[in-house]
């Protein structure tokens, strides 16, 4: 029996001692909650000799077969670990899943950037309403100072406190990244340790008030908005003193290099969920686009229409984005659309149906404007397909304005595209289009001025880049929709759908689209 304990002591501590006691991670200052309502929650365990210690990390499932987590908790060869899913209790319930293999990031140096490993399990899960994969970001995923987070684990509950039974969440706020950065600045001249510089491939997290955070054994787990997009990865901090943020590894900073190691643990099911919906979260909820108050229309009307898929090894997803055929191999479309690689979509043209008919064409390169500013400016790319596509009474391309090109107020726009038909809808499998009116853009941007500085929105600016229309209730754009056109007479791309206000059917506030004028220079060249 001593000898037993003694192992059991050795190996454990062994695996603790590999983070340095200051940067240990735990839920401070939580409440218990269940895997019902996190499903993607993991558990990683010490599995060495066949005997199952206490949980050590947390992690996210993200596939069939991948756990997203922290590179400095995996420091073992990978039959050392198991995984516990679908259970609240770290120690019992679920299933245990062993890992066959690991990957850490190429940039992790020990407590620094890189802090992304990846757990290849054994076998399949079996998904269930406890266990499903998370979502991730996209690369380009801004997140507002302020924003509520969520910490989830089984970490202990005060500093050198138990660790729980059952699984803790905490919320949290985003702290800006300057502000967090001097803070621990001015707290390693103090130390006779220091902790890691803080850049900008991490996220910050915690509370005015102290008293709240993230701690040993939650290393590894997720940060999470909107419940379940996983934006962070649990990775150090000051544990002493909960005034510190919490420091984690920025998802979006990691995630080109997540879809390609996960691809290769990849099983249909569920790589689809990690990539199609990281492209969805790409977009801020604010700034998502759809149609609301339209009506169906067919590809015999708009022979342009471009369903923007994702096309990942062979497997076509539902619509993404929307766009518009310009040339035999050139779709126009939104920046904030694209941030995997290229081979990662593809464009359904010659059908108004989102799912079947028509041809998928695959994308062979894209450009993002160069001015391009995280759904504020700029948002226009151009999408070039791997071969030209052919014309025919379904597939034609849209005109676009030259670079003078006025428009009146009040003048008849058109709006198309597969986003959903209200609040809480499916998408429609039919194109749609809905008419509605341009609004003059110093007015646009005054309701918007206003509307920003009396709530806690993200701060978009109207400018004269942009184009605004709608805004009289119940006619609108938003998810599924970006990228889309706004046309004029027909057939001539007057606009590209780029964001609005969060309550698409909020009257006042109309839909906010790039004006193609203001780049018609650009995508000509770009074009070519």
């Amino acid at each position: 029996m001593r000898s037993f304990i003694i192992l059991l002591a050795v190996i454990s501590v062994a695996l603790a001692a590999s983070v340095p006691a200051a940067a240990q991670q735990r839920i401070v200052g939580g409440r218990p909650t269940t895997v019902n309502k996190y499903p993607f929650v993991a558990n990683i365990q010490y599995d060495a000799f066949g005997i199952a210690f206490s949980a050590t990390c947390g992690g996210s499932l993200i596939s069939a077969t991948a756990v997203l987590t922290a590179a400095h908790c995996v420091a073992f060869p990978a039959s050392y670990y198991s995984v516990r899913l679908g259970s609240s209790d770290p120690f019992s319930g679920g299933t245990v899943y062993n890992v066959t293999s690991y990957v850490v990031h190429p940039d992790w140096t020990g407590l620094d950037e890189g802090d992304v490993a990846i757990l290849k399990l054994a076998r399949p899960v079996i998904f269930s309403d406890v266990i499903r994969a998370a979502r991730i970001p996209a690369s380009v995923y801004p997140i507002a100072d302020g924003t509520e987070l969520t910490a989830i684990g089984w970490g202990d509950l005060y500093a050198g406190g138990p660790a729980p039974e059952i699984l803790q969440e905490v919320q949290l706020n985003k702290v800006n990244t300057s502000v967090c950065a001097e803070r621990y600045t001015a707290l390693n001249a103090t130390l006779t340790s220091p902790l890691p510089t803080v850049t900008d491939r991490m996220i910050c997290a915690g509370t005015d008030a102290g008293g709240k955070g993230t701690c040993n054994r939650d290393s590894g787990g997720p940060i999470i908005l909107n419940d379940d997009i996983v934006v962070g990865v649990v990775s150090w901090g000051y544990c002493p003193d909960t005034s510190y943020p919490g420091v984690h590894s920025l998802v979006s900073a990691y995630s080109e290099w997540i879809v390609e190691n996960a691809s290769s643990m990849h099983s249909t099911i569920t790589f689809f969920t990690v990539i199609s919906v990281a492209l969805a979260a790409s977009v801020p909820a604010p700034a998502q686009q759809r149609i609301v108050g339209g009506r169906p229309t067919t590809v015999n009307k708009y022979p342009f229409a471009a369903n923007i898929q994702i096309n990942e090894f062979g497997i076509v997803w539902d619509s993404a984005c929307g766009g518009s055929l310009i040339s035999a191999t050139a779709v126009l479309s939104a920046a904030h659309c694209f941030g995997f690689p290229a081979r990662s979509y593809g464009v359904r043209l010659g059908s108004s149906s989102a799912i079947s008919g028509g041809t998928v064409y695959n994308v062979a390169s894209y450009v993002r404007h160069p001015e391009y500013t995280n759904l504020v400016e700029n948002d226009v790319a151009i999408l070039k397909l791997a071969r030209p596509a052919i014309f025919s009474d379904v597939v034609k391309a849209a005109s676009i304005p030259a670079r003078v090109y006025p428009i009146a107020d009040g003048t008849e726009l058109t709006a198309i595209g597969w986003g959903i038909l209200n609040s809480g809808s499916t998408k429609p499998e039919i194109l749609q289009e809905v008419q509605f009116n341009k609004v003059n853009t110093a007015v646009c941007a005054e309701r918007y001025r206003a509307l920003h500085a009396n709530t806690t929105l993200e701060n978009r600016k109207v400018t004269d880049r942009m184009l605004c229309a709608g805004g009289d209730g119940g006619k609108a754009t938003c998810s599924g929709d970006s990228g889309g056109p706004i046309l004029i007479n027909g057939d001539i791309v007057v606009g590209i759908v780029s964001w609005g206000h969060p309550n698409c059917f909020e009257p006042m506030y109309p839909s906010v689209n790039s004006l193609v004028s203001a780049f018609s220079d650009w995508i000509v060249e770009n074009a070519s």
